[in-house]
């Protein structure tokens, strides 16, 4: 694992009250067993929870990661207190684009597009990506590295690259997840207080049952009062039929209970504006050094 940190389950209707917008959290957990659940949610240990699978076709394995969420873990007067999950599934196979072209990665967190000749020679057209690292990327890595990399403040690269000890942000073990050993991001997310900023929305089931959901293609940093970047990147999934049952409010994603009637829902105050973080300590592994 390398990755540096800066400072900075489902539930339904009938057992809480349902949220949607923007909200922060802490990763209280990732990928609990039975008595680990337990104590974050109270009740009886039950069965073990199965992490690792198949993917949609069940040809190949998958393993789905779960943050556990909770907006206020120190029980701050007058806010909600919002215990939920965010689940990646990273699959373990690449991503092959129509004309050919190979999905990659490298030792920063950026992914891009090249060709199978470019990938075998460690080449790439754009000069803003690095070729330090490159290697194909899993299907699905590059939304759990994004979720991680804003929740540790990693920096990106910067053009001239600079600030390449800081911005370090990569798996070093990805093959290891499909044999249920996600160590790498469970160090990192346990090596910050941070919170990360997620949008939060209510799941319609065919059968009319509601369920909290969060929108995991996209997520910011704790301090970050922009809206516009998940707006677009949830208009893009919507447009190509996902999240169909799932309400999320609209931007700029106000957080507040959920309502039926959307003109009545209402605002939540979630506190003071997030100050941006102070210097922390590294993630365990590198990630980079501890940059103010």
């Amino acid at each position: 694992m390398a990755f540096n940190a800066k400072d900075a389950g489902e539930s339904s209707a009938s057992a809480r009250k349902l949220y949607t917008g923007l909200v922060t959290a802490n990763v209280v957990s990732v990928n609990p067993n039975a008595a680990e659940r337990a104590a974050l949610y109270g009740g009886e240990v039950r069965e073990e929870p199965v992490y690792i699978g198949k993917n949609q076709e069940g040809t190949v394995d998958q393993v789905r990661i779960d943050f556990h969420l909770d907006t206020n873990v120190t029980d701050e007067e007058g806010v909600p207190r919002v215990k939920t999950t965010a689940s990646f599934y990273v699959v373990n196979e690449g991503r092959t684009s129509q004309t050919g072209k190979v999905n990659v990665t490298n030792k920063f967190g950026q992914f891009v597009w090249v060709t199978p000749q470019d990938l075998a020679g460690g080449t790439s057209p754009y000069t803003w990506f690095s070729t330090i690292g490159m290697r194909a990327a899993f299907k699905g890595e590059e939304d759990l590295l994004n979720f991680i990399k804003n929740l540790l403040n990693v920096p990106n690269l910067k053009g001239d690259m600079s600030n390449v000890a800081d911005a370090e942000a990569c798996f070093t073990n990805v093959a290891s997840f499909f044999t249920g050993d996600v160590s790498e991001v469970k160090n990192a997310a346990a090596s910050t207080n941070n919170k990360v900023k997620v949008l939060m929305g209510v799941r319609t089931t065919d059968e009319g049952k509601m369920y909290q959901a969060i929108y995991n293609k996209k997520v910011e940093r704790a301090y970050s009062t922009q809206t516009q970047y998940i707006a677009k990147s949830l208009a893009e999934s919507q447009e190509f039929g996902a999240y169909s049952n799932v309400d999320f409010g609209s931007e700029p994603f106000k957080f507040g209970e959920y309502s039926l009637e959307p003109s009545t829902q209402a605002d939540v105050s979630m506190g003071a504006p997030m100050a941006a973080p102070a210097p922390g300590a590294p993630a365990p592994g590198g990630w980079g050094a501890p940059t103010s």
